[in-house]
């Protein structure tokens, strides 16, 4: 697989690897877990700490690491233009350089480090969830995780199915996108050289047919739980039973640990 096609999120690998049969709600819980610890630390050695659950979780997913690697280093760039942002806010202390009328300090500077290790962390660790859970079984985990929820008047049942139906549809719509860009490139359609306005038009070529196709397909779905009787709230029975296992504990001591890191980096105040 190549190009937009190997893009992980929504992108289920079978498989029988430790993270393939942990529990899907110690799975959830480990990474929301994993978000706090990235954010709570303060310092970039220890969020590099943390980034060692990478290779660790890669190792027990089972999945090839050139592929993480590669979409890891797709994202990267992206991340990084969002972490650049964080350059160029002001701060009370002396620039390092200044570009025209921004300047660049040692604390924005580290700012920015940290934000693009952060998101790089938890894009890494949410691929391989997503690469190690089917589509339908970590919406059962997010439903019973949020079961609670009921008693709120939260339609807790329609939300997992609009998850389980957006990481099936994330895919298919990348698919799509890449088939029309290749289509539109045999076309003689430029995406990467010409003025402004020769993009924004070339891009065009790419929007409308993507968003006909979009709604093709959501209308297809829709049509297709009415015919199977769908109704938001009848309840539901699942065939599938959830329980927790000695993997679940692995990850459970893992998320202790990270968190002991972080909040031990953040009560020191690390640099």
């Amino acid at each position: 697989m190549n190009g937009l096609g190997t893009f992980p999120l929504g992108r289920h690998l079978p498989g029988d690897s430790f993270l393939h049969r942990s529990d899907p709600r110690a799975k959830l819980l480990f990474l929301f877990g994993i978000a706090i610890a990235a954010f709570t630390a303060r310092s970039v050695a220890a969020v590099l700490v943390l980034s060692l659950l990478v290779p660790a979780a890669i190792a027990g997913s089972g999945v090839s690491p050139a592929y993480v690697v590669r979409a890891i280093g797709r994202t990267a760039v992206f991340v990084g233009i969002l972490a650049a942002v964080q350059l160029f806010i002001p701060r009370p202390e002396p620039p390092l350089f200044v570009l025209g009328p921004l300047s660049v300090t040692a604390g924005g500077l580290k700012e920015a480090v940290l934000v693009w290790l952060r998101l790089l962390l938890l894009f890494a660790l949410g691929a391989l969830l997503t690469l190690t859970t089917p589509p339908l079984v970590l919406a059962a985990g997010v439903v019973r995780l949020a079961a609670p929820l009921r008693r709120l008047g939260v339609p807790v049942d329609a939300f997992g199915l609009m998850l389980m139906l957006a990481l099936r549809f994330i895919p298919t719509l990348l698919e799509a996108l890449e088939r029309i860009m290749k289509a539109q490139a045999a076309r003689g359609v430029d995406f990467t050289s010409g003025r402004l306005r020769e993009r924004i038009v070339a891009l065009l070529s790419v929007v409308v047919p993507l968003f006909a196709f979009a709604f093709e397909r959501a209308e297809a779905m829709a049509l297709a739980l009415e015919a199977r009787g769908y109704r938001p709230d009848a309840p539901r029975t699942s065939r599938r039973r959830l329980a927790f296992g000695w993997r679940d504990a692995v990850l459970a001591a893992t998320l202790a640990l990270a968190l002991a890191v972080a909040a031990w980096d953040r009560g020191r105040g690390g640099p």
